[in-house]
């Protein structure tokens, strides 16, 4: 392991960089997944939080990584799916079910930035006479809140989405 590596030989921080660069080439040949290797530099630096910026050259490594094998993202839900549970929602009568499903979608909201959420943090068209045609949802606790902004919001603007979700909630308030 690299503790004991570091442990064992004192390393300087020039060849630190070259042996974590020598251990991600041989990860990239031998078809190791990119995580593997930026896991291994992030445990290095929480083990030794003076190396965070001077990783410079394994960092490089791991973007030329990425830039050779670019990830593939999958759709979280495809929206035959999200046709089939707001119709099974709101054919039983589970009118706030579909409108969390609708807005936690066309938002691109996380679910406990649902759960936390209150009709007071939701502004629909119908609060404001109609004169948006979105709905803008507040997060309180955004999970970048350490990391970004401490407030943010999100926007939905998908008028068959903001159709059930002003179904579920606009007469609440």
């Amino acid at each position: 392991s690299f503790e004991a590596l570091l442990r064992e030989y004192h390393l300087h921080v020039d060849e630190i960089n070259l042996v974590l660069t020598k251990y991600g080439r041989l990860l990239y040949t031998a078809g190791k997944p990119y995580t593997v290797y930026a896991e291994t530099i992030n445990m290095l630096t929480s083990k030794k939080p003076v190396l965070r910026r001077q990783l410079q050259g394994a960092w490089d490594l791991a973007f030329n990584w990425v830039q050779a094998e670019p990830s593939a993202h999958h759709i979280a839900m495809p929206w035959q799916v999200l046709l089939s549970l707001l119709s099974v929602s709101l054919m039983w009568g589970w009118v706030d079910v579909a409108g969390c499903i609708a807005l936690g979608w066309g938002a691109l909201l996380r679910a406990g930035e649902i759960f936390a959420a209150k009709r007071r943090d939701l502004l629909l068209p119908r609060d404001v006479d109609e004169t948006i045609l979105f709905a803008i949802l507040s997060i309180h606790e955004p999970k970048t809140r350490h990391s970004g902004p401490r407030h943010q919001a999100a926007k939905l603007d998908t008028p068959d989405l903001l159709q059930v979700v002003d179904l579920a909630f606009g007469g609440k308030i």
